[in-house]
Protein backbone atom coordinates (compact mmCIF):
# COMPACT_ATOMS: atom_id res chain seq x y z
CA UNK A 1 0.00 0.00 0.00
CA UNK A 2 1.34 3.53 -1.03
CA UNK A 3 -0.46 5.05 2.14
CA UNK A 4 -1.42 7.83 -0.54
CA UNK A 5 -3.51 11.17 0.40
CA UNK A 6 -5.73 12.87 -1.23
CA UNK A 7 -6.36 16.65 0.45
CA UNK A 8 -9.04 18.90 -1.31
CA UNK A 9 -9.40 22.53 0.11
CA UNK A 10 -11.17 25.63 -0.48
CA UNK A 11 -9.84 29.20 -0.59
CA UNK A 12 -12.66 31.71 -0.64
CA UNK A 13 -11.08 35.05 -1.28
CA UNK A 14 -7.67 36.28 -2.72
CA UNK A 15 -5.70 38.90 -1.06
CA UNK A 16 -6.48 41.38 -4.15
CA UNK A 17 -10.39 40.70 -3.15
CA UNK A 18 -10.08 41.04 0.67
CA UNK A 19 -8.38 44.45 -0.41
CA UNK A 20 -10.98 45.61 -2.03
CA UNK A 21 -13.83 44.41 0.77
CA UNK A 22 -11.78 46.66 2.99
CA UNK A 23 -11.45 49.79 0.49
CA UNK A 24 -14.96 48.90 0.55
CA UNK A 25 -15.79 49.00 4.33
CA UNK A 26 -13.22 51.48 5.44
CA UNK A 27 -15.72 53.86 2.38
CA UNK A 28 -18.71 53.19 4.24
CA UNK A 29 -19.97 51.26 1.39
CA UNK A 30 -20.55 47.81 2.94
CA UNK A 31 -22.84 47.02 6.27
CA UNK A 32 -22.00 43.73 8.10
CA UNK A 33 -23.93 44.81 11.21
CA UNK A 34 -26.85 42.83 10.08
CA UNK A 35 -24.90 38.94 9.90
CA UNK A 36 -23.09 39.64 13.23
CA UNK A 37 -24.86 37.12 15.47
CA UNK A 38 -22.32 37.29 18.51
CA UNK A 39 -19.51 39.63 19.70
CA UNK A 40 -17.21 38.34 22.51
CA UNK A 41 -14.39 40.33 23.87
CA UNK A 42 -10.71 38.97 23.13
CA UNK A 43 -10.84 37.52 26.54
CA UNK A 44 -13.88 35.45 25.72
CA UNK A 45 -12.41 33.62 22.62
CA UNK A 46 -12.79 30.16 24.11
CA UNK A 47 -16.34 30.95 24.44
CA UNK A 48 -17.13 32.51 20.90
CA UNK A 49 -15.23 29.11 20.05
CA UNK A 50 -17.31 26.91 21.09
CA UNK A 51 -20.36 28.39 19.94
CA UNK A 52 -18.95 28.39 16.70
CA UNK A 53 -18.76 24.73 17.35
CA UNK A 54 -22.13 23.87 19.01
CA UNK A 55 -24.31 26.15 16.26
CA UNK A 56 -27.31 25.80 18.25
CA UNK A 57 -29.66 28.76 17.87
CA UNK A 58 -28.93 31.69 14.95
CA UNK A 59 -25.63 32.13 14.25
CA UNK A 60 -24.20 34.24 11.88
CA UNK A 61 -20.86 36.26 12.34
CA UNK A 62 -19.26 35.77 15.39
CA UNK A 63 -16.77 39.04 16.04
CA UNK A 64 -14.10 39.60 18.70
CA UNK A 65 -13.54 42.63 20.07
CA UNK A 66 -10.35 43.95 20.65
CA UNK A 67 -10.41 46.49 23.63
CA UNK A 68 -9.48 50.19 22.92
CA UNK A 69 -6.30 51.54 24.01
Amino acid sequence: ALRDLTIHGIFSYTTKSWSRVLELLDAGLLDFEPIITHRFRLDQYLEAFRQMQDRRGRIGKIVLVHPEP
